[in-house]
């Protein structure tokens, strides 16, 4: 199950109603702009280019192949990945199948990673 925020409700309200934030989650603002710049390129890293068209279509199809493998809503996936087209495409897919995923930079150690799942 997700666990509680830091926001209250009163909060969020009060940032929706200032136009800090909207209704739109990040995997909506991505598939938007999919339809707005579908050729466009979205990522870029030393490997690869991607167009904002080909990064929703891997995060739908990783989405599915997540459920597909048995991850449920609200489960947690811990990914330890560079900072790479792969690890916004995982990001992504996991919103659109609403499972967590809890991002962490690679250079951490061992016990860090202990640490942080036994903590979770």
């Amino acid at each position: 199950m997700a666990k509680a925020t830091r926001y209250t409700k009163d909060m969020v309200y009060e940032y929706i109603s200032k136009g800090y934030w909207t209704g739109e989650t990040t995997s909506e603002l991505w598939d938007r702009n999919a339809e707005l710049f579908g050729s466009m390129e979205a990522l870029i890293d030393s490997r690869q280019r991607l167009t904002w068209l080909q990064i929703k279509q891997r995060s739908e199809s990783m989405a599915v192949n997540l459920l597909d493998m048995g991850f449920q809503r609200d489960e947690l996936i811990f990914l330890l990945v560079p900072n790479c087209v792969e690890s916004y495409i995982v990001r992504l897919a996991c919103e659109k199948a609403g499972i967590l995923c809890f991002t962490a930079l690679t250079g951490i150690r061992e016990l860090e990673i202990e640490y942080i799942l036994k903590n979770w």
